[in-house]
């Protein structure tokens, strides 16, 4: 009986250790995986981000949808019917100059997920704790959003023009405004046998309808000059700088007659990626552009035949406004998408520890692998840096800033119609400059 009792006991052991064995292996990841997080982004495409969502799904056994979008418009009309509505994505991405339209819409960082604001300032930029971090109704400062790169605006160049028109030792563009207007009167060739006016267009300056960064060069020339924000923080200062920008921008478009001209609509009638098709072509020497330009120009130098070599662009910084050789201060405008919590989202701990997972140091490494997109984080500043082709925008991370917009969509369409009319002969630049501050006055009002 005593040996009968033994075996039945032994046989319940071994039933409850193969159950709490059962249990271990997969009670626990069970349990985790309950939570699911709804994350949408725009632009970086699921093969880029699955491997970084794999990892901190192994890490937490908390799973993630990823939805990525394509377009940016459908995105955004998407994105805020949902917030709106109290639906939508746990996780989503945000443009840096829409943070005032949706700072309602989101969940700041909980303080039990442990994370300073300290370490904000430690980690990233200064442009990210200067955009991020924001003060609630209740006057406390709060993390908003973090992230996963910082781009900023550079001028993409051809080397065999600089060094064959200009003679220049070290074909590059100069590092000033007016070093950069320099250098486009002296590339410029003007030929009326051609159609679109020019054999070789110096710079590509002063539209918005046929140069895909008009508005955003604008904007960062603005910025330079001393343009304040333009949001409610501010109600004047505004004409002068806006003056100085658009009759600067505009000299190069305008009339035929200013020895700057060296870009018309004309050059791009027939092309379908505006400046960048002309830059691919050869027919202009300099145009401005994001960090993925570099790829865009390769994508159509490789789409036809009557192309320049990729081996001919290289990248400048932005230019300044003081020689920074001489000590002046350098100044880029920071352009980011940021990863925000939704305020309805029933799992904002979670959410946040994926924003913070996915703006790590490795998460970063990995993501520049995938998408060269420059780091937003200080310690991945110096290995970017040695990057051809993308160190330029890395380096102008560390003094990039924010140019914050009250409503970026009537901003940017306000400053687009300003700078074609004035390149069209409608108005003057004093005319637009006196009619942008109107609307930037009014639009500020508006949002307040």
């Amino acid at each position: 009986m005593q040996k009968k009792l033994m075996k039945i006991g032994l046989v319940l052991a071994g039933i409850i250790l193969a159950w709490v064995a059962v249990f271990l292996l997969f009670g626990n990841n069970a349990q985790q995986s309950k939570t699911t997080l709804e994350f949408w982004s725009v632009f970086d495409t699921s093969e880029q981000m699955e491997p970084l969502l794999e990892d901190f799904t192994a890490q937490t056994g908390v799973k993630v949808n990823y939805r990525s979008f394509t377009d940016l418009r459908d995105y955004r009309d998407a994105l805020l019917i949902e917030l709106a509505s109290g639906e939508g994505p746990d996780v989503f991405a945000i443009h840096n100059t829409w943070i005032p339209k949706y700072k309602k819409f989101l969940k700041p960082l909980p303080a039990e997920i442990g994370y300073s604001l300290e370490n904000v300032a430690t980690d990233f930029v200064d442009a990210v704790a200067d955009t991020l971090i924001l003060e609630t109704s209740d006057g406390v400062q709060q993390l908003f959003g973090l992230p996963m790169y910082l781009d900023s605006l550079a001028v993409f160049y051809n080397k065999t023009y600089f060094r064959n028109i200009l003679s220049k030792a070290y074909p590059a563009p100069e590092l000033t405004w007016n070093g950069l207007r320099s250098d486009a009167i002296g590339l410029t060739q003007v030929s009326s046998g051609e159609s679109t006016g020019f054999q070789l267009a110096g710079i590509a300056l002063g539209r918005a309808d046929n140069i895909t960064r008009g508005v955003d060069i604008f904007y960062t020339l603005y910025h330079q000059l001393g343009g304040p924000d333009l949001t409610a923080e501010n109600t004047d200062g505004f004409y002068q700088p806006t003056a100085e920008a658009l009759n600067y921008l505009t000299a190069f478009s305008r009339n035929s007659r200013n020895q700057e001209y060296s870009w018309s609509s004309r050059i791009t009638s027939e092309l379908t990626n505006k400046e960048i098709s002309a830059f691919s072509r050869g027919r202009v020497a300099m145009i401005f552009g994001f960090s993925y330009y570099y790829d865009a120009i390769k994508a159509a130098i490789q789409s036809r035949e009557d192309t320049i070599d990729i081996s001919e662009v290289g990248v400048a910084p932005l230019p300044q406004i003081g020689d920074p050789l001489e000590g002046n201060p350098k100044l880029a405008v920071a352009d980011f998408f940021t990863l925000a919590v939704a305020k309805s989202s029933q799992y904002s701990a979670d959410a946040w520890s994926l924003i913070l997972n996915l703006t790590s140091r490795e998460a970063q490494e990995q993501y520049f692998a995938a998408t060269k997109k420059p780091t937003s984080r200080r310690d991945l500043i110096n290995s970017e840096k040695t990057d051809k082709n993308v160190g330029v925008f890395a380096e102008q991370a560390v003094y990039a800033d924010t140019l914050q917009l009250a409503d970026d969509e009537v901003l940017d369409t306000a400053v687009a119609n300003v700078l074609d009319r004035i390149a069209d002969g409608e108005i003057t630049p004093t005319e637009g400059a006196s009619e942008l501050s109107t609307i930037f006055q009014t639009t500020i009002s508006k949002s307040e």
